[in-house]
């Protein structure tokens, strides 16, 4: 693990990952874990553990990848999972802010993701390449994510 990096697991279990230190958390509700930096943005994780008999990640991740269509949506993979990946912008009051929004999951576990900014910060140097190091912040969360009942990686064994 990064030295820089702090280690969280859901109240349920669902899912563990690893979150840049300087980030501070909250729980929004009983299942939205809010993460943030107070100037550059947060980073929102919600699981769901949906009933086995009824749901299948492959198929729902397939359908919300046609419905997202309008997005140009995109597959990703972080840590050996695929995550459907897609962005868009959201207005309130005279604020812009752009979402990137990432649904991936394990067996019958649903996460969906989303990191969001506000899009003026991008009109600054600075304030870009914060964003730039924010968003790599939340796709390094997503490399890290243990599903509850996901197979444990063996380590290799150097001879």
């Amino acid at each position: 693990m990064i030295e820089d990096y702090k280690t969280y697991t859901t109240l349920r279990d669902e899912v563990t990952f690893h979150y840049p230190e300087y980030w501070m958390n909250e729980i929004e509700d009983d299942r939205t874990y809010l993460f943030y930096e107070e100037f550059l943005g947060s980073f929102r994780v919600t699981p769901r553990t949906m009933d086995p008999e009824l749901f299948d990640v492959s198929d729902y991740l397939f359908s919300e990848f046609q419905k997202k269509e309008e997005f140009d949506p995109l597959w990703k993979d972080f840590g050996g999972k695929e995550f459907l990946y897609y962005e868009g912008d959201w207005v309130d009051k005279n604020h812009v802010y752009r979402i990137h929004h990432y649904i991936g999951g394990y067996k019958n576990i649903l996460v969906t993701c989303s990191f969001a900014y506000d899009t003026a910060l991008l009109k600054d140097p600075i304030g870009s390449e914060e964003i730039i190091k924010e968003i790599a912040g939340a796709e390094a969360v997503l490399n890290s994510m243990k599903f509850k009942g996901e197979p444990k990686k063996k380590a290799s064994v150097k001879e």
